[in-house]
């Protein structure tokens, strides 16, 4: 970011901003991710750069999720952003907030709700070739939702494709384990203590 702040890319500059926002945001500092992003959107405002700005709202929608420092906040900038990836043609992107609506949703506990908005991020990613690591979170949320349903089987087909990519990729353990969870989590349900307990042993290995 300094580097390119002295050769004067300022585009550049603020792609490291919202960058270094995000490993803030993983890394629980949310003070210093809500400047970071706060600097980058006055950035790209300067520059006229309608995509970054609504991206950075995007961040700025699940840092305040994360955060838990105003949801109802978090949400507005989360359908905002949605409205304005979808005006702009960005499908791709759509996804992202698209996607955080899904997870907002299902955390208050509206189920009906939550399910065509994660359906739809999903489908949109396959449809774009991209199923991988970036729609992990989305996948374990449709299937902690659908187990919510009362659908266990349909979950566990979920959670255990979900893993097998994630395995294959050699990535993402954070969503390894959460998947492991979530399959510990069905066989208790199921009366499975045993089964329950070891996928509850590798995801906290993880």
């Amino acid at each position: 970011a300094s580097l390119f702040d002295e050769l004067g890319e300022q585009w550049k500059r603020g792609q490291c901003l919202t960058e270094l926002a995000r490993i803030a945001t993983e890394a629980g500092q949310y003070e210093q991710a809500r400047t970071l992003l706060s600097e980058s959107l006055l950035l790209y405002e300067g520059l006229a750069d309608q995509e970054r700005q609504t991206w950075v709202r995007f961040l700025q929608a699940r840092l305040f999720f994360v955060s838990q420092l105003d949801p109802l906040h978090a949400q507005q900038l989360a359908d905002s952003s949605a409205s304005h990836f979808r005006t702009l043609g960005n499908i791709m992107y759509h996804t992202y907030p698209l996607g955080l609506l899904g997870w907002m949703q299902l955390v208050q506990g509206n189920l009906v709700a939550a399910r065509p908005l994660l359906e739809e991020c999903l489908t949109t990613y396959k449809e774009g070739a991209t199923e991988g690591g970036d729609d992990s979170d989305m996948r374990l949320a449709l299937a902690q939702l659908v187990a919510l349903q009362g659908e266990p089987e349909a979950a566990r087909q979920l959670y255990q494709h979900d893993l097998a990519l994630l395995w294959q990729l050699g990535a993402y353990k954070e969503y390894q384990a959460r998947g492991l969870e979530g399959l510990a989590a069905l066989e208790a349900r199921g009366g499975a203590p045993a089964a329950a307990a070891r996928w509850w042993g590798t995801a906290q290995a993880l």
